[in-house]
This record gives structure tokens, sequence and C-alpha cells, in this order.
């Protein structure tokens, strides 16, 4: 029995949505990312191109934290008591004195120390303080291949 063009067009059209439904990336993990800072108090960070970037990573195995503040590098620890809390614990650093990129790294590692909860969407995190709709740093998840 031959089939009627109306049925040819409906499994037609069911094939092709199946074919082009695109699925929402997920989240990136909070840990074990390279997150790499974008903006601080709402103002973008722009990396000249002679600098490392500044970034947060968080150790799934051991809990520690470490990064680049944009002179030194930064070391210490993290607790996640729930699923959108974190606190960033005993941060110390290296003692480098950079003049163009003090003040930055100044409002950076306090950024961290301010942190009580976060958020991922996609592949952006936000750090907050404990009652703050404004978030204190937004970082971009870099991938390292």
């Amino acid at each position: 029995m031959p089939l009627r063009p109306p049925l040819i067009l409906l499994l037609f059209l069911l094939f092709s949505a199946c074919t082009t439904v695109r699925e929402t990336p997920p989240d990136a993990s909070l840990r074990n990312t390279r997150w790499v800072l974008r903006t601080l108090a709402a103002t973008p960070i722009n990396t000249l191109e002679s600098s490392q970037e500044i970034y947060l990573q968080l150790n799934a195995t051991t809990n520690q934290l470490d990064g680049y503040a944009g002179c030194n590098r930064y070391f210490g620890r993290f607790e996640q008591p729930t699923a959108t809390t974190l606190r960033l614990l005993n941060i110390g650093s290296t003692r480098m004195f950079c003049e163009a990129r003090q003040q930055l790294e100044t409002n950076y590692l306090k950024a961290l120390q301010d942190a009580s909860r976060f958020e991922i969407q996609g592949n952006t995190l936000r750090l907050y303080a404990e009652k703050s709709d404004e978030p204190l740093a937004v970082f971009e998840a870099v991938y390292l291949k």
C-alpha cells in the first residue's frame, strides 16, 4: 500500500524535528575548572597581552584552591557547606610587588574572602557576598587543551 503524501510529510517533519533539537550544554563544574576573572565589582577585567589572566581553581580531591591574582600566585582552601554556598579560607599569596596591578590584586583577593555563595550558569561563575544581589566577581570557565 503506497504512503499518502500527507503521511510522508508528517514523517519528514517528525524526523527533521528530531535531528535539529539542540540540548543546552550542562553547567561547568565548580571544582577542577579553571575560572578566569572577567568582571570585578562590575568592572570588566582586561588582560594585557603580556600578562597572565587572573584565575581561580578549586581542587575537588584536596579542597585546596589556587590561582593567579594579577601579580602574585595565591592559595588556600575552600568549603562548600551547601549546593550554593562557598567559603574560601586561609588565602595566602606570594609577595611580589607589581605597581600597575597591585590595587586590582588587593580588590580581587578581598572579593574572594568576602564571597559566601555562588551561582553557575553555563560557563559563567558568579561569586556573591552574603546578602548581595550584585556579584563580587564574574568568571568564565576556560578549558585547557
